[in-house]
Parts: structure tokens; sequence; C-alpha cells
């Protein structure tokens, strides 16, 4: 399991699959903040409550085409590394796998705990 600090994802193998750096890559970190999600306004709207509910710190970026208003606009939900299991488990629980938003959760999964991911 590697994460890439430059598009704050979790990925498996030796470059990031997104911008293709290996450089700006290392071992996650409990406080490293993953993009777990990259949502419509309106489902990212349904996704935050459950996050705060379970306690799970999350903070999202909001980014899209400007003068279209917010509804046409992408948010990006992170949560600490520490966090990302409980969060997809969290989702997934309410939405399920074969939801538009369980099937936008990435495939990627962390590593156990006390494994070491340069092996």
């Amino acid at each position: 399991m590697m994460y890439c600090k430059k598009c704050q994802r979790l990925y498996e193998g030796a470059v990031c699959p997104l911008c293709g750096s290996a450089r700006r890559s290392s071992a996650p970190t409990e406080g490293d903040p993953v993009r777990i999600l990259s949502l419509p306004f309106f489902e990212a709207a349904m996704v935050e409550p459950l996050l705060e509910e379970a306690g799970i710190p999350y903070y999202v970026m909001g980014w899209g085409a400007a003068g279209l208003g917010a509804q046409s606009s992408l948010r990006d939900i992170m949560v600490p590394y520490g966090y990302h299991t409980q969060a997809k488990e969290c989702i997934l629980d309410v939405f399920g796998e074969d939801s538009e938003i369980g099937r936008a959760l990435p495939a990627c999964e962390p590593d156990a705990p006390g494994e070491d991911p340069a092996e």
C-alpha cells in the first residue's frame, strides 16, 4: 500500500496510477489526508452526516465549473489515513457496494495493522 502526497490517494504498485509519480509516494502514516470519494454536491451532502455521526474526522474540498452553482461542482471527501477503513465501512453500511456512492469508493484497502507496507 502506497500513498501519493500529490493526489492524496492510496494505491498498490510502484507509481501512482493518477499522476504517474513515484517520487511523491511513501507508505501512508496515521494522519495523512486520504481522498475517499469525489462526489457531486448532493451526494456528498448525504455522506457527510454519516461521518459526523460515526465520529470520523473529515473535511470536504469543493471544485468544479465556476458560475454554474454549487450543485454542479464535485466535492472531495477527505479523512485521515487512520480512519480510512472505518469511513469506507460506514459509507458501505448505509449505501451498499452496488450503489453509485459505494461504487465510487476506491478499491484499494489499507494494510492490516502491524503489517509492513514496504514488503
